[in-house]
């Protein structure tokens, strides 16, 4: 006779409200705002300014600080841009307990789960994810089998993985850790190079060519800690510095397309629209209208 087996849930999300992801201008500031719900804000790059309750931090890339429900919280850029994904959700497990109160650097484990939250989010969902006046998500039409679970079951994992580490539950065998440093010092190592010539024409073989590993580990290695391949990266880095110009609104469209590098700027406004989904221009009078980049 077989005999069932109950699982102990110790964190259950029960509903998700919303998903962002923002890149914030250097003048951006939300005068804050209370709700009965969870809401993490992991700082993706660039650093931010929080109160929570009225005590005030700043949160640095690579970290994440959880608001409790019903906590009124602001968050504010000073002088600098900044780029965030924030999550909002429903769990009375005891478990989030934990969260209340903490500012956590994240592991390259947990923003995974962030990124592939997001990811399965907009398979789920309709966008965009910087809609900053949304109030609910609208199940998108033709959305992808299991996606809203996916993004339940990452949101849980992320959850798990923090209070696991945190309280240093498992402690990794010394060859786990010896590769996970060697994969974070490639990815360290390619991440410097690129930001070294976000404004240069450079191309793969020039990347590689410039690294102590062969070129088929720094790809593997990137794409599977990065999800983004290397390419993809740079082309990231040149939006997201393009953007920043264009908030500066210092800058032509053609003296932001020489200064990243781009050949034309036909290239430039195209490749542009292909990763926002809007004209340099249009993103210009977007920007003006509300403080995100």
């Amino acid at each position: 006779m077989y005999i069932e087996t109950s699982i102990d849930i110790v964190i259950e999300v029960e509903s998700i409200i919303l998903l962002h992801y923002f890149n914030y201008s250097k003048h951006f500031c939300f005068p804050g705002e209370s709700h009965n719900f969870w809401e993490m804000l992991f700082v993706d790059n660039g650093e931010v300014s929080i109160s929570a309750d009225g005590v005030n931090s700043t949160i640095s890339a690579g970290y994440a600080v959880f608001h409790k429900p019903n906590e009124f919280h602001s968050i504010w850029t000073n002088e600098n841009f900044a780029s965030a994904a924030v999550i909002t959700f429903v769990s009375n497990s005891p478990a989030m307990h934990f969260f209340e109160g903490r500012i956590i650097r994240l592991t390259s484990t947990q923003k995974e789960y962030i990124a592939l939250t997001l990811k399965e989010g907009l398979q789920a969902y309709e966008g965009p994810l910087n809609y900053i006046d949304q109030k609910k998500l609208t199940a998108a039409k033709d959305a992808v089998f299991g996606s809203s679970q996916l993004v339940k079951t990452y949101i849980e994992l992320l959850l798990i993985d923090i209070i696991r580490n945190e309280k240093r539950l498992n402690t990794p065998s010394p060859s786990l850790l010896i590769a996970a440093e060697f994969d974070d010092e490639i990815v360290s190592a390619i991440m410097k190079i690129l930001n070294n010539n976000v404004c240069k024409q450079i191309t793969l073989d020039d990347i590689c060519n410039q690294l102590p590993y062969s070129s088929s580990l720094a790809q593997k290695t990137f794409k599977a800690r990065t999800n983004y391949s290397i390419v993809q990266m740079l082309t990231k880095l040149k939006i997201d510095k393009a953007k920043q110009l264009i908030s500066e609104d210092i800058y032509t469209v053609t003296e932001i397309s020489e200064i990243l590098g781009y050949s034309t700027i036909h290239y430039f406004s195209r490749h542009f629209k292909r990763i926002t989904g809007m004209s340099p221009s249009q993103y210009a009078k977007s920007v003006k209208t509300k403080a995100l980049l």
